[in-house]
């Protein structure tokens, strides 16, 4: 078994073939860095002598950088939750995983986390403030752009047993 692995590609068929595989509870750390729910495409768009050139992304990339939701906040979450209930599954004992999100869809990622692998396995969000002086200069004072990664472990994970302590 290979230790060390980064996929790129649709996590779900990834997760599918990791069980198949024998990974189940095997997994020490799992990143995600799911859609935001912005509602917008995110494929590569170049200007060169100005003229606006834009990538015909792949199959893979075309729902990688797709961020446009037709059945709105349930399709994204209908999405979500059955990736982060195989997450669970992949995660080892003493596993963590880190999901990477931000302000459009933050608390909603949140309330799954906490029903899919316990409230009171929620460890803690760390949270930063993200701007440029160009763009901040043309926001109110109020205004912040957040981006969050809520973590979690298993119930029975000793060191976050030790940090809860």
């Amino acid at each position: 078994m290979k230790m060390n692995r980064l996929i790129w590609g649709d996590n779900m068929l990834a997760m599918q073939a990791l069980l198949a595989s024998g990974y189940e509870g095997k997994i020490n750390l799992i990143y995600i860095d799911p859609p935001f729910w912005t509602g917008e495409n995110y494929y590569a768009n170049f200007v060169v002598e100005g003229k606006e050139i834009t990538k015909e992304p792949s199959v893979i990339e075309r729902l990688a950088y797709k961020d446009i939701w037709a059945g709105g906040i349930d399709s994204y979450l209908d999405m979500l939750y059955p990736r982060l209930q195989l997450m669970k599954r992949l995660l080892a004992d003493s596993g963590s995983i880190y999901v990477h999100t931000d302000w459009h869809i933050g608390h909603y990622v949140k309330t799954i986390m906490d029903e899919v692998f316990g409230k009171d396995n929620f460890m803690c969000q760390i949270i930063w403030k993200r701007s440029s002086i160009r763009k901040a200069a043309l926001r109110p004072v109020h205004y912040f752009l957040l981006s969050s990664v809520f973590i979690s472990f298993r119930a029975d994970n000793d060191f976050y047993q030790q940090i809860k302590e």
